[in-house]
């Protein structure tokens, strides 16, 4: 969490979530909501001063329901920090392992 700025913006099918705090608050549910079975396989990073591109695979097991999802996220650079996150997993792929929608939003 110390790469993204106090004010990072990550954007994803289901809106944005705004902050440092909120964006690490979505992902302990992720990690709660799998049972702490969330595991995540980086394939490729592309990057420069501005922009990083991270290929990932995210697994994750609840009894016989079993997450796999293709995610790309492209990461906006400022100050050396993480400025803005575009997540582009597939909502639907989200939706029907956690029951949820695509990502929860923190409350």
């Amino acid at each position: 969490m110390a790469a993204f700025a106090k004010n990072a913006v990550m954007h994803g099918a289901n809106g944005q979530v705004e902050g440092r705090d909120s964006i690490r608050k979505i992902i302990e549910q992720l990690i709660e909501l799998s049972e702490n079975t969330l595991e995540v396989v980086v394939h490729h990073i592309l990057a420069n001063d501005d922009h990083t591109v991270v290929l990932q695979t995210s697994t994750a097991q609840l009894g016989d329901r079993r997450l796999a999802d293709r995610v790309v996220y492209v990461f906006h650079i400022a100050d050396d920090l993480i400025q803005d996150a575009y997540f582009t997993g597939d909502p639907r792929v989200q939706e029907a392992f956690y029951g949820l929608s695509p990502v929860p939003l923190p409350e």
